[in-house]
């Protein structure tokens, strides 16, 4: 049906078409209630009504504030009447979120109360006590959050069990149920829908994309996405759309390549060719930005060490690309990007003699460079970054140069918020943000040699 927008007190909602299959009236109601017991409300409860309706497509809701939105997000009650957190962007006296159904909704923050956690590097608080857990034997782990709680996959590497494996966790990262084994590949990525996941996964016959729902089963078959190995691959999950994007060797040339499919994981438009030159192009990285994909690789073309390119691809495939990096024979690799609302923030490893530091570099939405590049940290040799975007910071974890995992807080210009956290000795970080902080899985090779994934409490701003 015909979508549409209602405006009342404050608060906005938006409706896209088809999001329920008949008409309905609905209102918002300002309530006098005060915030539940362990929050703190930056706005008044709302009451959204006919209660219970369930959205095809997610709505959008967005709050007037006074002030910045600081630390502030939407909070969304469930059937039981607990409030859970929802992604939320802060634009200009404003913070939005993306919504299934119809409740009761606020913005505000919870009051944590942080117990015997001691104060590390920058005086960060762990949120409970500074240990990590052991999640399961193998590598590398993933973890997302999906609002509700956290979907973790990781691969296997025994004999008898060898495999790709899925399980669900609560708030507090204990297993909810027992995992779910689902395709023997070891590359794949993880992102959450509004009712489950995706998963794109790579065999040297081809590369998948599955969806999954919320206990981690595939749902339908599976969608091929390409046929022939890939290694470098990446998967993106906005505006109800999957974006995909990987890197092959094919017909003497490194092709790194995009497509778009829809929530059903049926594909959307052709696939777009970014690069394809017999020069080396690797590591591609995509984020959506709510109307294009930005794009990051690291590309060998003007220089044996490595360059970062960054490219938008619109809708029709087309795309604009600029480079962004001219090192004179420093190496750069390993990128990420992350759309921080307003522009995209690039991160990447830049590499001389025996230092390697992780850096920062922001492009337009129109694709232009903006500013100077800020150093954020020294790195490992071979360390790679995991980035989650909160709404109004860039959480960053990546391995330090003292074999210490590390967590930083970014604002959008790169600026660190605070010194580093040392979490922990590891490599191939996950890191995920629930609204009240950070937590991350990553890989460590024990005493006795056997590599786990471990993940961490929560760790709080």
């Amino acid at each position: 049906m015909n979508g549409g927008t209602v405006s009342a007190n404050g608060v906005t909602l938006r409706v896209p078409a088809n999001a329920v299959d008949h008409d309905v009236t609905v209102s918002i109601t300002r309530l006098a209630d005060a915030a539940p017991a362990g929050y703190v409300a930056r706005s008044p409860l709302y009451r959204f009504e006919p209660a219970g309706l369930q959205f095809h497509i997610p709505a959008e809701v967005e709050f007037a504030l006074d002030g910045a939105a600081g630390e502030s997000h939407v909070f969304w009650s469930d059937a039981g009447d607990s409030f859970a957190v929802r992604p939320t962007t802060a634009g200009e006296g404003t913070v939005r979120a993306t919504v299934e159904h119809f409740s009761v909704g606020f913005v505000g923050t919870r009051a944590v109360v942080a117990d015997s956690g001691t104060p590390s590097d920058g005086g960060h608080v762990g949120c409970s006590a500074p240990r990590a857990d052991l999640l399961a034997q193998g590598n590398p782990g993933a973890l997302v959050w999906n609002g509700h709680g956290y979907g973790a996959a990781w691969y296997s590497q025994d004999a008898a069990q060898r495999g790709l494996y899925f399980v669900r966790l609560d708030t507090t990262g204990q297993r909810v149920g027992e995992p779910v084994r689902l395709y023997d590949a070891r590359a794949f990525k993880l992102v959450p829908t509004p009712n489950g996941y995706g998963l794109l996964w790579s065999t040297p016959d081809g590369l998948f994309l599955s969806r999954l729902d919320a206990e981690g089963r595939a749902i339908g078959n599976y969608t091929g996405v390409s046929t022939g190995s890939s290694g470098d691959i990446d998967l993106s999950f906005a505006s109800n759309e999957f974006g995909v994007t990987w890197q092959m060797y094919r017909d003497g040339a490194y092709v790194i390549s995009q497509a778009r499919y829809d929530a059903s994981g049926q594909k959307v438009g052709t696939t777009a060719v970014i690069r394809s030159l017999s020069s080396t192009a690797f590591s591609p990285k995509l984020s959506f930005s709510g109307s294009e994909y930005g794009i990051v690789w690291q590309d060998r073309r003007d220089d044996s060490n490595g360059e970062i390119y960054f490219a938008r691809v619109d809708g029709n495939g087309q795309k604009t690309e600029v480079r962004l990096t001219s090192d004179n024979g420093l190496a750069s690799g390993s990128p990420e990007v992350r759309w921080l609302g307003t522009h995209y923030g690039v991160l990447y490893f830049q590499k001389t003699g025996d230092t390697n530091q992780l850096r920062f570099a922001r492009v337009s939405a129109a694709g232009q460079r903006l500013g100077e590049d800020v150093t954020v940290a020294n790195a490992g040799t071979y360390a790679t970054a995991s980035a989650v975007w909160t709404g109004t910071k860039l959480g960053v974890s990546f391995g330090q140069a003292d074999g210490q995992l590390g967590l930083y807080q970014l604002d959008a210009q790169g600026t660190a918020l605070g010194a580093g956290l040392s979490v922990a000795k590891g490599y191939d970080s996950s890191l995920a943000w629930t609204g009240d902080g950070f937590r991350l899985v990553w890989s460590s090779l024990e005493a006795n040699q056997n590599i786990v994934v471990r993940i961490s409490p929560l760790l709080c701003p």
